[in-house]
């Protein structure tokens, strides 16, 4: 309803001026009663495999009062922190962003509290109950099970094949494997690059890389299907022959060379180093990575050349 409200000359100040006679209108709005419900969720509800590095988003189905939205009515489990915790009045959505990435192959429950001291919209009027939902986190893969050279090994020519089992990952995602080979225990220096998709390539700037090319070289990819076995797992297989992947290589070899990898077996992977130098010390491993945040390393071994 609109309202017009006049103030006469017949107002004057403390000296008795008069006020100019002031005419203005007002519209009234019926009390806003209705309380917000949340209309939507990211991750979805009961949701798998969900990313490490995810942000948690709840979209409510009215603008909300932004300062109700905070670390004491938006809570994921875990005791999560959060960096922040916004509200976006555009979209009606708050965000979480956790001050860590989460936990692998773990269960969370997120809970907005509602009711007296919940999230409320702009009239004041709170979520009717607490709402809660549940996600499971990307999984990581297992560690690549280093088959050979044997720990320790010695009198190792200068051309060395390092083979791998395939990992496996829970939530069946294709993996990707990063080879380290340096000269000292703890890799310093030795830093991961990117691999070009070729059957071989030279090492540069102190670092391998190799990759694999063509459909033909297919088979070689590094993939890995977790908890798919029998008839399944065979077929699956079969489909990878049609992919592509590579993994990062580095190293701290001075020579020059080359390197390639090669699937030995429907469970294994092989990489062959040339152009080591003699007489010298070196250590390996292999760092499985998904494509979730996922990510576990094998052992380190060791070997000398002759």
């Amino acid at each position: 309803q609109t309202y017009t409200a006049t103030i006469t000359a017949g107002v004057t100040d403390v000296a008795g001026n008069p006020l100019a006679t002031t005419v203005f209108a007002f519209v009234t709005v019926p009390p806003d009663f209705t309380r917000p419900e949340v209309v939507a969720v990211s991750p979805i509800r009961n949701a798998i495999g969900v990313p490490l590095n995810s942000q948690i988003k709840v979209t409510f189905s009215e603008e909300m009062h932004g300062a109700s939205i905070n670390a004491n009515t938006f809570i994921v489990s875990g005791g999560v922190a959060a960096s922040s915790i916004t509200f976006d009045a555009a979209t009606k959505t708050a965000t979480f962003t956790p001050t860590l990435p989460l936990a692998a192959g773990t269960a969370y429950t997120v809970t907005i509290k509602g009711g007296a001291g919940g999230v409320d919209d702009l009239a004041q009027n709170t979520l009717l109950n607490d709402v809660q939902y549940s996600f499971i986190t990307n999984h990581a893969p297992s560690p690549a099970a280093l088959i050979s050279p044997a720990n320790g090994a010695t009198g190792l020519p200068t051309t060395v094949t390092m083979t791998w089992a395939k990992a496996t990952d829970d939530d069946g995602d294709v993996l990707e494997y990063h080879i380290e080979v340096c000269n000292n225990q703890f890799f310093i220096g030795c830093d991961h690059q990117a691999v070009p998709l070729t059957a071989s390539a030279p090492k540069l700037n102190g670092a391998y890389f190799a990759g694999l090319g063509g459909l033909g070289m297919a088979v070689i990819g590094l993939v890995s299907f977790g908890g798919i076995k029998g008839r399944k797992r065979f077929l699956m297989l079969m489909i990878v022959v049609l992919l592509m992947s590579g993994a990062v290589i580095s190293a701290c070899s001075s020579s020059d060379d080359d390197e390639t990898i090669v699937q030995t077996s429907a469970a294994e992977v092989s990489f062959t180093a040339s152009g080591l130098n003699p007489g010298s010390l070196y250590f390996w491993r292999i760092e499985t990575h998904d494509p979730n945040g996922g990510a576990g390393f094998s052992e380190t071994r060791s070997f000398r050349t002759q």
